[in-house]
């Protein structure tokens, strides 16, 4: 999808005005109908149930508290920052409109299925939808890390491009990420699996998280992402706080399982040592970027040394054929 290959930007000038591509159209579409069905979903005016309400009947052992849901605001925010930069006359045909469309477009897609799934779970037999929409979700997380890194392979991306059409799909990505984490509990506890499964399903899913931030902070080679591992220790925090004193997780519900103050302790520490591991990776994310500045400069440098040594050398050799 958006295959980018190694990209470099051309001559930014434009004799004219151009109109608005089919990209620009479409994902200005996909933006409106996402922000319509996701915010609406949170309304009294939603004929489903709302994340919320689901959130606290399939409480796990990594729920955050509802706080840490606030970082929505934020995605749609810098996405709609996206959305209205990606249709200006300057940006609406900037190499990276191209590689990123379509796989926004697919996530764009994929959460607004996965939203009306998640909302549509039965009150009987909520199982086989908790799966589908788990299925979903991944999708979802699959078509934005494509995103990151079909933009990872482009070769040529101004720091600014890259700030004011990206910055939105990282944070977006590593949400999702722990969002999938989430899911993937929360049938393990409409499965009903007993306090070891749960309790590993909990571990795994932090584990899983940390090693994938790891990925985003120290595998990209041209643009290691800060954004996701600081996401992961936004949700970490969260999931520790929530767990100080665990009410959600201790109120009598249909799911319910009586968890021991040691099981929660135990989670709840391990969510902040995650939090705090995460801060780590996006600092060392910090660091490759620095590094990866400073080598270019480097380059320049010498490239531009190289080229005034072979010009006076060819200067001299045609004054002294003269």
């Amino acid at each position: 999808m958006g295959g980018s290959g190694d990209l470099a930007y051309g001559d930014d000038k434009v004799s004219q005005p151009k109109g608005l591509t089919w990209q620009n159209q479409a994902n200005i579409g996909a933006f409106i109908v996402n922000v319509v069905i996701v915010f609406g979903s949170q309304t009294p005016i939603w004929p489903l149930a709302t994340n919320t309400e689901l959130s606290q009947r399939f409480t796990t052992l990594i729920t955050p508290t509802g706080t840490a849901f606030s970082i929505w605001g934020i995605i749609f925010g810098l996405e709609g920052m996206f959305t209205v930069a990606q249709a200006l006359p300057a940006l609406r045909d900037r190499p990276v409109i191209n590689v990123v469309t379509p796989w926004w477009l697919a996530a764009q897609f994929s959460q607004v299925l996965w939203s009306i799934l998640f909302a549509s779970t039965p009150s009987s037999s909520p199982l086989f939808m908790l799966l589908f929409s788990q299925v979903v979700i991944c999708i979802l997380f699959l078509s934005l890390a494509g995103l990151l890194l079909s933009v990872e392979a482009m070769k040529d991306l101004p720091a600014m491009d890259e700030l004011l059409l990206t910055t939105g799909f990282s944070i977006h990505t590593g949400w999702v990420m722990c969002a999938t984490a989430i899911n993937f509990a929360q049938v393990g506890v409409v499965g009903r699996a007993k306090v070891p499964g749960q309790l590993a399903a909990a571990n795994v899913c932090l584990a899983t998280v940390f090693a994938l931030g790891a990925i985003f902070a120290t595998a990209l080679r041209r643009r290691p992402n800060f954004w996701v591992p600081l996401v992961v220790a936004w949700a970490s925090f969260w999931i520790n706080q929530e767990l100080a004193e665990a009410e959600r997780l201790r109120k009598p519900r249909e799911f319910f399982i009586n968890w021991s103050d040691d099981v929660i302790e135990a989670v709840r520490g391990a969510a902040a040592w995650l939090s705090v591991a995460a801060l780590v990776l996006a600092g060392v994310a910090v660091g490759l970027r620095g590094r990866n500045y400073l080598s270019a400069q480097g380059q320049s440098e010498k490239d531009q040394e190289s080229e005034i040594y072979w010009d006076s050398r060819t200067l001299k050799d045609t004054e002294m054929g003269k």
